[in-house]
């Protein structure tokens, strides 16, 4: 019985998380926040980061914010 309540509620945050991706974004790094920052002040940005330095994740979210028409993004998740 916990085995099937505990699939059911990871099953729902998983339908939450892929209906709103913007919702439970967070910031992995001060850098991610800046570089967010600077693209939405429309200054352009070269992010020079190692494998793993969250290039693919923040540039996700920010397609997703742009697309929406939300213009704050500081706050990640948080809009």
């Amino acid at each position: 019985m916990q085995t099937d309540r505990a699939a059911y509620l990871v099953e729902h945050a998983d339908r939450l998380r892929r209906a709103d991706p913007l919702a439970f974004f967070r910031f992995s790094s001060t850098t991610q926040r800046d570089l967010v920052h600077y693209v939405s002040q429309d200054i352009e940005v070269w992010w020079r980061s190692g494998n793993e330095g969250g290039k693919s994740y923040a540039s996700a979210m920010l397609a997703v914010a742009f697309a929406r028409g939300v213009k704050d993004t500081s706050r990640g998740g948080r809009y």
